[in-house]
């Protein structure tokens, strides 16, 4: 469920292809537009189920992203390329710092990155917390690949106009 107000979903609509598959060779399927951004994006993935950790790797390097997985909020903070990462997907209940403990400290160092939330409990009020954290998308798991996909895609659009 990707958790855009009306106003951004218009105004990106015409910037974000849809993913025809998740069997995409390595740098295909991302349109023209987000190529060079995807080329040097890197995708944190913080998420303590290790099969969760793989299958998202895996589907995100299928799209040709390259990606860094992390089974804690604590091991990407302590990583040595923490500066470098483009967008997070982000586990919201994890051993230690919860994903929304790590969002709020990444927002008060003022290094916030556009975060897809993803977990295992999709209540109604874990969406609402997702959404007043400024979420690109939440998704329950399990989550459908091509609309994972295409909330990566729109992560890594505004990551790049933020950098402009």
């Amino acid at each position: 469920m990707v958790l855009l107000d009306a106003g951004t979903q218009e105004r990106f609509a015409n910037l974000f292809p849809a993913y025809p598959s998740r069997n995409l060779p390595a740098g295909k399927g991302l349109g023209a537009r987000t190529e060079a951004v995807a080329e040097n994006a890197l995708i944190a993935i913080v998420d303590d189920d290790r099969w969760m950790r793989g299958s998202l790797e895996r589907l995100l390097r299928s799209a040709g992203l390259t990606t860094q997985t992390f089974a804690s909020a604590e091991d990407y903070l302590n990583a040595s390329n923490y500066d470098e990462f483009t967008c997070i997907i982000l586990d919201i209940s994890l051993p230690g710092m919860s994903g929304f403990d790590l969002d709020r400290l990444l927002a008060a160092e003022e290094r916030r990155l556009p975060i897809v939330f993803v977990s295992a409990n999709d209540e109604p009020e874990v969406r609402q917390e997702a959404v007043q954290a400024g979420a690109v998308a939440f998704f329950g798991k399990p989550y459908e690949d091509n609309s994972l996909l295409n909330a990566v895609h729109t992560a890594l659009k505004l990551a790049e106009i933020k950098n402009q």
